[in-house]
């Protein structure tokens, strides 16, 4: 709600740096999976390809491990 508020009547991104947080600080793996996929619908909706393929390798160093 906090990133959906900022993104609204804030800065977009303040929006993606709440999303950034939330993959990270999230402890359940399906808590993760689900704001991955909305982090990376937000980014190729604002940000295009570029940004939304760092995204990508993110989550599957995030979700395969190393």
């Amino acid at each position: 709600m906090y990133a959906d508020y900022e993104e609204n009547f804030g800065l977009l991104n303040h929006a993606m740096a709440i999303y950034d947080r939330a993959c990270t600080d999230l402890s359940s793996v399906k808590d993760k999976y689900e704001v991955f996929n909305l982090y990376l619908s937000k980014a190729a909706e604002f940000y295009g390809v570029g940004r939304t393929r760092q995204l990508f390798e993110r989550a599957f160093e995030v979700f395969t491990g190393p």
